[in-house]
C-alpha cells in the first residue's frame, strides 16, 4: 500500500491489480447493480445508491402507504433499452408505458396496447417521468440530511400513484433506516417488499449487520433481539431467516444464528448462499487461522458488487483478529473507497484502517485516513 499526492483515498493502492484512482462517491458502473439512477438524470441505469435517516413517525407512515401501493402508470412515455446481445449490437429499445418491475421481470405496454415482460437482468437502463420532489429528497440524502430525506421521500411517494416507483422509493427509505442504524424499521420495510418478490431488484437495500455490537450505535437495542427471533422464524422467506440470523450475531446469540446460516449457505439464491457464507465468518472470525481467512478472500467477487461492503469489512476484521495489519487496512479501505453510499460501514472502517496504519508505524498516513473520514463522514 502507498500513497501519492494529494493525500486523499483514490490514491490507494488497493490491491497490486487493482487501483482505485477516482474521488469517493465517483465510483463506476457495478454490473449487475440492480439499482436504480438519480431522478435528476434522465436515463436511468444500474448503479448504486447513497441514501439517509429518518423519524419513528415517518417509518410508520411511509410502511403504510407503500403497503396499499397500486400500479397505475403515469401518463408520460417510458422507454426501456435492453442490454447487447452477444454479437455486440445494440439491443432493442421499447417505448409506452411501464407497469410493473417484479418477478425478474420488467412489464411494458407499447403505445398499440400490446404488454412485453423482458428480463430485468436484461435492462441496461430505462427512462420514466419521476414524481415531484424526488429530486430534493435525493439532495437532502446526499447532504446525509436523512430525516429531511425520508419526510420528502414520503411526500413525493404520496403523490405518486405507479406501485412500482412507490418500490423505487421504498428501497431508499430502507436504506435511510440503515444509515441511521435503526434495524428494525429498515428490516420490516425491507421484508415487506422482499416477501411479496423474492427477485425484487431492490435486494441490494437488505440491512444486514456487519458491524461487532462493541462499535454499533443501534437505537433499538431493547427490542431487537425479539425482533429478530421473528424474522429468523419466518422460514418460507430465506432473505427474512438471513436477516434475523445477522443481527442474532450482533445481539450476542451467534450459537442460534450457525445453524440457521449453515442451512442458508445451499440456498438457490446465489446472494442468499453467498452472504450466508459471509455472516459465518463473523461468527468464527476469533477462531479464524490466516490459511481460513485467505480463502475467505475468494467469495466477495462471486456478489453482486453493491452487496460486497459487508464481506469486505469482515475481512478486514479477520485480518486484525490474525495480526495482520496491512491487509486488515486493504480490506477496510475496500468499504469507503468502493461503497461511499454505506456511510456508517465507510467512516468505521476508515478509523479502523487508520488503527491499523497506526500498528505499522505509518502516522501521516494514518492522519490522512481520520481527516478524509472527518471531512467525509462528519460525526459518524
Amino acid at each position: 500500500m502507498r500513497f501519492r499526492e494529494p493525500p486523499r483515498l483514490w490514491d490507494i493502492v488497493v490491491t497490486q491489480e487493482h487501483r482505485m484512482q477516482r474521488p469517493l462517491g465517483l465510483t463506476p458502473m457495478p454490473p449487475h447493480a440492480y439499482e436504480l439512477e438519480h431522478p435528476r438524470v434522465p436515463v436511468v441505469s444500474r448503479r448504486r445508491l447513497c441514501l439517509g435517516w429518518a423519524t419513528m413517525a415517518v417509518a410508520s407512515s411511509m410502511l403504510g402507504l407503500f403497503l396499499v401501493a397500486g400500479m397505475e402508470a403515469a401518463s408520460a412515455e417510458d422507454l426501456v433499452e435492453l442490454s447487447r446481445g452477444p454479437d455486440g449490437k445494440p439491443g432493442p429499445v421499447f417505448r409506452g408505458e411501464i407497469l410493473g418491475i417484479a418477478q425478474g421481470k420488467l412489464t411494458i405496454r407499447r403505445a398499440d396496447g400490446r404488454e412485453d415482460a423482458v428480463p430485468w437482468a436484461r435492462v441496461a437502463q430505462y427512462r420514466t417521468t419521476w414524481p415531484a420532489g424526488l429530486a430534493a429528497a435525493d439532495r437532502l440524502r446526499d447532504e446525509r440530511r436523512y430525516d429531511d430525506a425520508l419526510s420528502a421521500y414520503l411526500a413525493a411517494a404520496q403523490t405518486e400513484p405507479r406501485g412500482w416507483v412507490k418500490e423505487v422509493i421504498k428501497a431508499r427509505a430502507i436504506v435511510c433506516f440503515r444509515e441511521q442504524q435503526l434495524p428494525i424499521r429498515a428490516g420490516d420495510l425491507f421484508l415487506s417488499m422482499y416477501r411479496y418478490d423474492h427477485e425484487t431488484p431492490h435486494f441490494n437495500a437488505i440491512p444486514l449487520a456487519w458491524i461487532p455490537a462493541q462499535l454499533a450505535t443501534e437505537r433499538e437495542d431493547s427490542k431487537l433481539r425479539d425482533h429478530t427471533l421473528k424474522w429468523l422464524a419466518d422460514a418460507d422467506h430465506p432473505g427474512s431467516v438471513l436477516l434475523g440470523a445477522s443481527w442474532l450475531i450482533t445481539v450476542g446469540e451467534p450459537g442460534r444464528a450457525i445453524a440457521a446460516l449453515q442451512t442458508l449457505t445451499q440456498n438457490a439464491d446465489k446472494r442468499i448462499a453467498l452472504l450466508s457464507e459471509a455472516q459465518l465468518w463473523r461468527a468464527r472470525i476469533v477462531q479464524a487461522k490466516e490459511s481460513d481467512v485467505a480463502g475467505w478472500e475468494r467469495m466477495p467477487p462471486r456478489l453482486p458488487a453493491p452487496l460486497r461492503a459487508g464481506p469486505h469489512f469482515t475481512l478486514g476484521l479477520a485480518w486484525q483478529q490474525c495480526q495482520q495489519p496491512e491487509r486488515a487496512a486493504l480490506a477496510f479501505l475496500r468499504v469507503p473507497i468502493e461503497h461511499p453510499d454505506q456511510t456508517t460501514l465507510a467512516a468505521i472502517a476508515l478509523e479502523l484502517a487508520a488503527q491499523q496504519l497506526d500498528q505499522l508505524q505509518r502516522p501521516v498516513e494514518a492522519a490522512r485516513l481520520r481527516q478524509e473520514r472527518a471531512t467525509r463522514f462528519g460525526g459518524k
